[in-house]
């Protein structure tokens, strides 16, 4: 009974909160808190060139478009291991722009929500919904306005207290606008989700942005702006421009003075202390590795500037796909990577990163076993932190042949 409670309290206030919803959205008594927003705009032509601007829009900074990237496959150690994308695809690079709003309001930490009580859909796009079930539209009342007058500059994307879409998903923004020509440094304030973490302090430190005028949506869910300049993501996430990605890399290793250090040269990380995605026979994987010169790193462990100097001075990395390779943006040209695959989570994002950055990386498909449904419910996101096994003999053949490459480089 207690399961079934425990289960059941989330639906209710769900159910609760779409019917209080449902009816301020109907209510004619409209305030800044009640029934705010009540509708959704799902498209904004005014995005293209020659798009009549609506009344709060005072500018749209459209940046030229960029040429599609023929894609290159990355390199698989069995060729029984799936392919990470299809070979005939071709990388189709997003229209960037950036958006001047004025009297519009940033709700729920991601929601630009224009003057006339709409959701602006095509600048905060959220994971996994659709704009017609929009999770804004189920809140009835928001809390107490909060007025940032002067400029400010909305950076906040979807899971950015996550290593990796903060690096590769909102720095990147940054890019946009110096691509736009806009002052990064001219606004008063600076939206983010939160700025909890060490490496979203030092990371937006190293662009010159003061922390005293960062405000966290996290913190504060109704925010009404004077002037919200709202650039667009780079990219689609998992997707990266090469030159988007080297100037994010230059801006934060600028900030770091190269170290005479005793950090490895060759180094894997084995999400040891995570709840998900391990490889059942790590013992064995780990004494390979150690065997062919390889130091366990446990980047929780680290700070963030040194998480960048152990990557910028690595030879080669092997690692299970996870947040910690986002530090394969800090890799020299050349470096050798190796990523190990949970086949029921593979994704392209860091081939595409590697791939930018012009690393030799290769990858393998690890080995799931049977599903344990009296301890998991069996759902996708339960099989993405499946823990899996690793083919010893195709693991060994890419360190060997890594072996004679780095040897022939040494001498």
């Amino acid at each position: 009974m207690d399961i079934i409670i425990k289960q059941l309290k989330p639906r209710l206030g769900r159910i609760c909160r779409s019917i209080l919803g449902f009816i301020a959205r109907l209510s004619p008594i409209k305030t800044s808190r009640f029934g705010y927003p009540d509708k959704i705009t799902e498209s904004a032509p005014w995005l293209k060139k020659g798009g009549i601007l609506p009344h709060y829009v005072s500018a749209v900074h459209i940046l030229p478009e960029r040429e599609i990237r023929p894609n290159r496959q990355p390199e698989r150690v069995k060729d029984t291991d799936p392919l990470l994308l299809a070979s005939n695809y071709l990388w189709k690079p997003k229209q960037r722009h950036v958006v001047t709003l004025q009297n519009a309001r940033v709700c729920r930490a991601l929601d630009i929500v224009g003057p006339d009580n709409a959701i602006l859909w095509e600048l905060s796009i959220r994971w996994n919904a659709s704009p017609s079930k929009h999770p804004l539209l189920r809140y009835p009342v928001l809390p107490p306005k909060c007025h940032l007058a002067g400029k400010t500059l909305f950076l906040c994307v979807d899971s950015s207290d996550n290593y990796f879409h903060w690096i590769l998903d909102l720095l990147p923004k940054l890019k946009v606008m110096e691509d736009s020509g806009i002052d990064i440094l001219g606004f008063d304030h600076y939206l983010v989700y939160t700025l909890q973490k060490e490496f979203q302090r030092e990371t937006l430190k190293s662009w010159g942005i003061p922390l005293e005028r960062v405000v966290e949506t996290l913190r504060h869910h109704n925010i009404e702006t004077e002037t919200l300049v709202v650039p667009s993501w780079a990219d689609q996430s998992g997707f990266f421009d090469e030159n988007d990605v080297k100037r994010v890399r230059e801006v934060l290793l600028a900030t770091v003075p190269e170290k005479t250090s005793t950090f490895p040269k060759r180094i894997f990380m084995g999400r040891r202390k995570t709840a998900g995605r391990r490889i059942i026979n790590w013992q064995e994987i780990s004494d390979i590795l150690e065997r062919n010169g390889f130091t366990a790193v446990e980047l929780e462990s680290l700070c963030f500037r040194d998480q960048m100097l152990i990557f910028h001075q690595a030879q080669a990395v092997v690692g299970i796909h996870g947040a910690g390779l986002t530090n394969l943006l800090f890799c020299k040209t050349g470096t050798k990577v190796l990523e190990l695959v949970n086949p029921n989570w593979s994704h392209w994002m860091y081939w595409n990163l590697a791939s930018s950055l012009h690393l030799d990386y290769h990858y393998l498909f690890g080995e799931v076993e049977l599903f344990d449904k009296n301890t998991y419910n069996d759902t996708e996101a339960n099989r993405r932190i499946q823990d899996f096994r690793i083919d010893i003999q195709a693991f060994e053949s890419v360190l060997k042949s890594w072996n004679k490459r780095l040897c022939q480089t040494t001498h």
